[in-house]
């Protein structure tokens, strides 16, 4: 009986551990890969150990107190003592509090706000092509010499300067890791669950049972697909981390479309996972990028997006460079904001260009702090992402606000309108164009409500999302 009761309590902490900390109470082939991957099985094994150890403790205890009851009082006290402050510590860290209060509490903010682009009033002006450069982690926090000494990203920075940047881009809840902004850009909804109804948070593998990725969201592509666009998506890592291959195919993009490691390969570009383990160089894949691109203008309006790589914490890819700072970090983003600069003066010598706009983003603030090494303290408060509008129609730039608060939902209505649209109310998802006068999300409620309410699963937002 004993045997089973600590067999149990192992399973059931086990399950809830994985299932909060990867997934709704989820345990599949898929998340074991990225468990071992990660390695973060031994430390979850170990935290959902603890507790039957704990209880083993007060069960031999137990044993003892009828022969030595003073001694073992103290046992018993001390073992309840962790057992409690185990519990108390797990559900602090995997955040189960928010879990029951999430599917307590109802909330129809989602409901109330979403706009699904079929129910809006819009017209088509001249179609432009839209080129997207998703820049991993980057910040404007980088450029300010408060921080950091120096500007740590002077291309990026004049590219900013010369064109039109809004000050107070902020990471959206459910939008501050690379695949959460993916969605957020392109769908307008956050990453807080899936069309399966169980919870994303930081989840970077989804189950393999899924088949499609948000089926009944209609994403920028899809619009742009319908409307005759050709699209081009690229990326130096593997298109199956954060199940990206499955979003981009379920919302508009064709397979020969989309390349990842193992496309970029069979480009010529070599993989080697000594000088940057989470996938290619960019320096190497903005150069296919390049290539491509050419290829696509000659066949129409395209929309291409390209996410980098080398800034993302890993491995120093830029041995051959100089390095201008102490820090591994901040040389890496120096280098990036070199690279991307580099394409924007390429870009701006294309034929394509004169109807092209295009988009630089950082995807989200860095998911970690800047350490002691690399700046002075830097309150989360003062971190801003970076953005960059480059070759904006005339008619959008007459009276732009630039400072103005805004998060990654908001640039689908945006990039949207930049390619030609005309959206009556310029609202679509929970976003709003951040090119019209009318408040975003962010600016009406207020960052910390928003968070709160799209945090709750109400019945009525899986009908949305599955």
């Amino acid at each position: 009986m004993r045997f089973l009761i600590l067999l149990s309590a192992f399973v059931i902490s086990l399950l809830v551990i994985l299932g909060h900390k990867f997934g709704f109470f989820m345990v599949d082939i898929a998340l074991i890969k990225a468990l071992y991957a990660t390695n973060k099985l031994p430390h979850v094994l170990l935290r959902a150990a603890f507790i039957p150890f704990l209880m083993l403790l007060i069960f031999t205890v137990s044993d003892v107190v009828k022969k030595k009851k003073q001694i073992s009082s103290v046992f018993i006290l001390l073992g309840v003592s962790l057992l409690i402050f185990q519990v108390v510590d797990i559900f602090k860290n995997y955040r189960l509090n928010e879990f029951f209060y999430d599917y307590s509490e109802k909330s129809y903010f989602f409901k109330n706000h979403y706009i699904p682009y079929e129910k809006t009033n819009h017209t088509i002006a001249k179609k432009r092509n839209i080129i997207v450069i998703s820049i991993e982690s980057m910040e404007t926090t980088l450029s300010r010499p408060e921080f950091f000494g120096t500007n740590i990203i002077p291309h990026l920075s004049k590219v900013a300067d010369e064109n039109i940047s809004f000050s107070n881009y902020v990471d959206g809840y459910a939008q501050n890791w690379t695949q959460a902004s993916l969605v957020a850009l392109h769908a307008g909804v956050p990453l807080n669950i899936n069309s399966l109804g169980f919870k994303m948070d930081n989840v970077n593998y989804v189950s393999e049972r899924l088949k499609k990725f948000l089926p009944n969201v209609k994403t920028l592509t899809d619009i742009l697909s319908e409307n005759g666009y050709h699209l081009l998506y690229m990326q130096p890592g593997n298109l199956k981390f954060s199940n990206a291959d499955l979003f981009l195919l379920t919302h508009g993009y064709k397979k020969e479309e989309i390349y990842g490691e193992e496309e970029l390969a069979k480009e010529g570009v070599a993989y080697s996972y000594n000088q940057n383990w989470w996938g290619q160089p960019d320096s190497a894949t903005l150069e296919v990028f390049k290539k491509k691109l050419l290829e696509l203008s000659k066949r129409g309006n395209f929309f291409a997006f390209y996410s980098s790589i080398d800034t993302h914490p890993g491995d120093y890819p830029y041995d051959d460079l100089e390095h201008p700072f102490k820090a591994t970090l901040l040389n890496q983003y120096y280098h990036e904001s070199r690279l991307v600069a580099d394409f924007v003066n390429w870009a701006k010598k294309q034929n394509f260009y004169k109807d092209t706009t295009l988009v630089l983003i950082g995807d989200h603030s860095r998911c970690s702090s800047f350490s002691k090494s690399e700046s002075h303290p830097i309150a989360e408060k003062e971190r801003r992402v970076y953005n960059a509008f480059i070759n904006v129609p005339l008619s959008l730039q007459a009276t732009v606000n630039k400072n103005r608060t805004f998060n990654q939902v908001d640039l689908f209505p945006t990039i949207l309108e930049l390619a030609g649209w005309n959206i009556e109310g310029h609202k679509i998802g929970i976003g709003t164009s951040i090119f019209s006068q009318q408040a975003t999300m962010a600016e009406e409620y207020g960052g910390d409500y928003l968070r709160e309410q799209l945090r709750k699963f109400s019945k009525e937002n899986f009908e949305l999302w599955k």
